[in-house]
């Protein structure tokens, strides 16, 4: 592939369907912010968890900035594991 897949797995214990949705915007749009076009070829699968219900769009993306040097380490790896 050519680009990035991202999924999202926002639980009901996040809250109402407006909360769930409005975490998934912020993930997505802060998934956007720091990958750009920068990494390609991955798929990225995001598990929000309850604090992610309050969460702000600078934390999602600082919590993703934290995360990306670890990919470069483990590029042979077949998948990483992170909750968000």
């Amino acid at each position: 592939l050519n680009w990035n897949r991202l999924g999202l797995s926002v639980s009901k214990k996040i809250g109402t369907a407006v909360m769930r949705n409005r975490v998934k915007r912020l993930l997505r749009e802060a998934v956007k912010n720091v990958l750009g076009d920068s990494l390609r070829h991955y798929d990225f699968v995001i598990v929000a968890k309850k604090p992610a219900a309050e969460g702000r769009l600078e934390n999602f993306i600082r919590e993703i900035e934290r995360f990306l040097p670890k990919i470069s380490h483990e590029k042979s790896s077949d998948s990483i594991h992170k909750t968000v």
